[in-house]
């Protein structure tokens, strides 16, 4: 696979390793290029690129980009009629698509079974909807207006799929978007984002007003309100139109009740409530054995955002990152020299032992049945687990942390890294008031 060189000039891009390139001024991700693989089927090659980008080269280009789906369904039936299909040659369905079916005769050397085949041939126009984006180019412009001069851009307005500048929509509407929109708010200098509760935060750009109210609904999608996109620069909502999608999953709860209904729903954010649980361990071991449980450690402020927010995409690569940055500050920094003295061990036998293993062996000292502080640690040891697979790639990191705290195959890894966050949270809690005499 190898990107167009006018593709590669137009926006300047730069290489960000072997596979992608971002853009030179914001450091978006523009193109990506995989090797799709699947557990049936030879690897293919798959390149991922910024909507907005390729729509902004194909206005400049004064180009359209062809794509052509092609999708093949096998059914094996007792007999033909059970199949339900009839012979049909590039039958017309629909603007650009058309369906051919037959049947494909006994299966397997099978004369008791018959197979059938469907495929569906689509071609999709991918069209640029206004000029150039000016504002969006590295390339110098100068004595012109690049704000004055941009083409509004356009945001998905409703089920249908319609879009619409953001002057002619309701300020009190309700916008969806892509998670990953997020994600130059972590990484780029001036950008910023912070969930204050545990679905609901605030995102911030480095000029105009404090930025935008921002929720996280129950279908994983982003949603912010219309009155706070339009008060960003154009640059700001040309780089939000890119994520636009269709209203799916409802509101975010706690925007909604903060926001709409001016009740405010209990729910501290993850920063909060670790930070919270760990003072709370700290100074109870503290007053009980005068010794400092945890070393000094200050998370950076980009640490604190993307601990706020939580994982955003279904990537486990994600999940393991977050997982190694936590762990080293609620791990990693627990001390061994403060929790030797109180396990009850010989000095031999704690040699194998970890600092998990140990504080579990202080909270059966101070009277914890072991089975209890067993299960008291075991968040933490999913937290652990997650952050050494994250040194080593492991593609069942996810499933093995269920299994670790029981919990469904079902749950998402966003719900999975809450359950860890509120199992250790909850678990320090418990071992602090274990801890007083």
């Amino acid at each position: 696979m190898r990107l167009r060189e006018d593709f590669i000039r137009y926006h300047a891009l730069r290489p960000n390793g072997e596979s992608e390139w971002v853009h030179p001024v914001d450091g978006t991700p523009v193109v990506r290029m995989e090797l799709y693989t699947h557990p049936f089927y030879d690897p293919a090659p798959l390149v991922l690129v910024y909507r907005r980008y390729l729509l902004d080269y194909l206005a400049a280009t004064k180009r359209r980009l062809l794509i052509c789906v092609v999708a093949d369904r096998f059914a094996i039936r007792d007999s033909d009629a059970a199949l339900g299909i009839e012979d049909v040659e590039n039958e017309s369905v629909g603007e650009y698509t058309k369906i051919t079916t037959n049947f494909t005769g006994a299966p397997l050397e099978s004369d008791s079974l018959k197979g059938g085949r469907g495929s569906l041939y689509r071609n999709q126009v991918l069209a640029p909807s206004g000029s150039p984006a000016i504002s969006d180019s590295p390339w110098p412009n100068f004595g012109r207006n690049i704000e004055a001069d941009s083409t509004a851009p356009l945001f998905i307005v409703d089920d249908e799929g319609s879009r619409a500048p953001l002057n002619q929509v309701h300020p009190q509407a309700y916008l969806f978007f892509k998670p990953e929109v997020l994600e130059r708010h972590f990484t780029q200098d001036g950008y910023g984002v912070f969930f204050h509760m545990r679905t609901w935060g605030r995102t911030w750009h480095p000029v105009g007003r404090m930025g935008v109210d921002t929720g996280i609904n129950p279908a994983g999608l982003v949603v912010a309100f219309a009155k706070d996109l339009q008060d960003l620069r154009p640059s700001d909502q040309n780089y939000w139109s890119g994520f636009t999608v269709n209203p799916h999953g409802g509101h975010c709860e706690e925007m909604f009740q903060t926001r709409m209904q001016c009740a405010p729903p209990h729910s501290p954010g993850t920063v909060e409530l670790l930070e919270q649980a760990r003072t709370t361990l700290h100074d109870a071991y503290q007053t009980r054995f005068g010794a400092e449980l945890f070393c000094p450690h200050e998370l950076t402020e980009r640490v604190r955002m993307r601990m706020s927010v939580g994982p955003l995409r279904d990537d486990v690569a994600e999940l393991c990152g977050l997982a190694k940055d936590t762990f080293i500050w609620l791990g990693d920094a627990l001390r061994k020299k403060a929790l030797s003295p109180h396990t009850g061990l010989a000095q031999e036998d704690m040699k194998e032992l970890g600092t998990i293993r140990l504080l579990e062996r202080v909270l059966v000292q101070v009277g914890a049945p072991p089975d209890h502080a067993s299960r008291l640690c075991r968040p933490l040891d999913a937290l652990r687990f997650l952050r050494v697979a994250d040194a080593h790639t492991n593609r069942n990191a996810a499933a093995q942390a269920r299994r670790k705290l029981e919990l469904s195959n079902t749950v998402g890894l966003r719900e999975l890294w809450f359950a860890i966050v509120d199992g250790i949270a909850s678990a320090f809690d418990v071992a602090a008031r274990a801890l007083h005499p």
